[in-house]
């Protein structure tokens, strides 16, 4: 392929003299055109996407709250003041300590004499000025002496390491970190997620499995669904999980999907450039707040669960018919698949509508899983389960 003419655009275009000629032009040219509108089409796409990406924050996606400090400088115009300070402006300085509060009085004395040879008289008062300084840092070294020894009867040699004490802690906790996992899979509602991290510069990742009464960590090296066959294959109950693939391992009328993750989905298509999505997302994000008016009015005990569910009924109706307009929108974007993914797992929006100790989480928990599972990875390098 040509660098420099990629689509073979006639740069240097002579008339053709027969009709055949102009036949053949013709089409090489509606060719280029078709090729450059596809190029276009696609760089479009990819710009739209950028932008988007751009505008990513904790609101609309899974991005940490400490990235919505990160904003840009703004350029203002150059100040046509001096610098330094200002007439008029009052200054700012710190309160001074009383002297008996200070670690150290340094003196600054003046000279005996002035410039022009007379005597200098000093007066009784002085200015006060101090110095805040932090301390110089000393580091705390710490010696680690393994005692070495020699096994009386069998001669085997002995070395008090911490990976050795290490494996006596995790074989003694073999059990009950089994027996905790038992439990459980036995809990009617189940919360899931899993957190990425590198260990000995390889991929491995926290799965955690949190109940009303316990919480299991297990690290593994896969996040596919191949743990989840593994560790929680058997549960029947309800599992409370993000929309990852993985978990579709459960049928969704065993599963209850995060709202939290829903509403940052919806407004996320709240804010795309495209008015007809945008109008979508609104009105997918108005829906989720009226939803939790009434989540909220059931567990203050203000109404029944009956009561809950005939008026829930009209916006799992909305939103149902919202994500169906979704799925009408430009198939080349990603909206038409996420409409389309959420339809197909419908029943597991609702699934707190009907089942007890089942919540539909307003606020995400996912900052506050993740949290746990650093500090679970920070203090164990092998599977661990918690009693809460």
């Amino acid at each position: 392929m040509d660098e420099k003419n990629p689509l073979k655009i006639p740069v240097e275009v002579s008339l053709p003299n027969t009709i055949e000629g102009c036949h053949e032009l013709i089409h090489r040219l509606l060719g280029s055109i078709s090729e450059l509108f596809k190029r276009v089409e696609k760089l479009e796409i990819e710009n739209r996407e950028l932008k988007e990406r751009l505008n990513n924050n904790s609101s609309n996606s899974s991005l940490p709250p400490s990235i919505d400090f990160k904003k840009k400088k703004q350029k203002k115009p150059a100040s046509k003041n001096k610098s330094g300070g200002q007439n008029g402006h009052k200054g700012h300085f710190r309160k001074l300590l009383e002297s008996e509060k200070v670690d150290e009085i340094i003196h600054c004395k003046l000279p005996p004499q002035c410039s022009c040879g007379g005597k200098i008289d000093s007066r009784e008062d002085f200015q006060r000025h101090q110095v805040y300084e932090l301390p110089p840092i000393n580091l705390h070294v710490t010696e680690y002496r393994l005692e070495k020894g020699c096994c009386a009867d069998c001669g085997r040699n002995q070395v008090g390491t911490v990976f050795n004490k290490q494996k006596i802690v995790n074989a003694a906790l073999e059990m009950p970190t089994a027996e905790l996992l038992a439990a459980a899979r036995q809990s009617p509602c189940l919360n899931t997620d899993e957190t990425g991290h590198n260990r000995d510069g390889k991929k491995q990742w926290m799965w955690g499995f949190v109940s009303s009464t316990a919480a299991y960590f297990s690290v593994q090296a896969s996040r596919g669904k191949k743990v989840l066959k593994a560790l929680i294959g058997d549960f029947n109950n309800i599992l409370v999980s993000d929309r990852y693939a993985a978990y579709n391992h459960f049928d969704s009328s065993h599963r209850q999907i995060c709202w939290a993750h829903l509403k940052r989905d919806f407004t996320r298509l709240s804010e795309k450039e495209d008015k007809v999505v945008a109008r979508i997302g609104k009105n997918l994000l108005m829906c989720e707040a009226e939803l939790f008016k009434v989540w909220h009015a059931y567990r203050e005990n203000t109404i029944t669960r009956d009561e809950l569910q005939r008026k829930a009924y009209p916006l799992t109706q909305r939103v149902g018919e919202l994500l169906e307009q979704g799925t009408y929108t430009d198939p080349k974007s990603k909206v038409v698949r996420f409409c389309k993914n959420l339809l197909n797992s419908f029943n597991a929006l609702w699934t707190f509508l009907s089942t007890e100790q089942v919540e539909p989480h307003e606020q995400s928990c996912g900052a506050m899983f993740k949290a746990c599972c650093y500090m679970a990875k920070k203090l164990f390098w092998y599977p661990l389960g918690l009693w809460l």
